[in-house]
């Protein structure tokens, strides 16, 4: 366990100090499709996102909780970064992949808190809600489009 976390705090030594520009923001090749898609949909609903006014970083790591898929880390001084669980991540589907990333980008880039509202059936009324214990999240090809329409109205 310690060499474990040895080569982790290693690894993050290397990691931050091979920066070619210190204000470079990295977002893992992974994520970029999402981050770019984020974009895409607010643009569709009037939401200029601009990512180099408010840069965000992404990776994938292991969040060592396994009730958290993601997590948004402000930072004052620094750009926030999106952080997905990298077991969740590899298991997910595609949906699962965008839902996790647009809730993610709610907290980060559009200062959304959780919303655990539920409609008549129990169904969470926001990608915001924070879990699936409070609501079912029925997110797919059906629901996509009104569930993007709430996150960015």
């Amino acid at each position: 366990m310690i060499r474990y976390t040895l080569y982790i705090c290693l690894f993050t030594i290397l990691f931050t100090s091979c920066r070619n520009d210190p204000d470079e923001v990295i977002i893992s090749p992974e994520l970029q499709p999402y981050f770019d898609l984020f974009q895409e949909e607010g643009q569709k609903r009037g939401v200029d996102v601009d990512f180099t006014v408010t840069p965000i970083e992404g990776r994938v790591a292991n969040l060592f909780d396994s009730n958290v898929n993601g997590w948004c880390d402000t930072k004052e001084d620094k750009p926030h970064e999106i952080i997905i669980d990298d077991s969740f991540w590899n298991g997910a589907s595609n949906f699962d992949k965008e839902f996790i990333i647009m809730h993610e980008l709610g907290h980060c880039y559009l200062n959304l808190g959780h919303n655990d509202a539920v409609d008549g059936d129990g169904n969470c009324i926001s990608i915001m809600h924070s879990s699936t214990e409070s609501c079912v999240f029925p997110y797919n090809q059906e629901t996509r489009d009104d569930y993007l329409d709430e996150l960015f109205n």
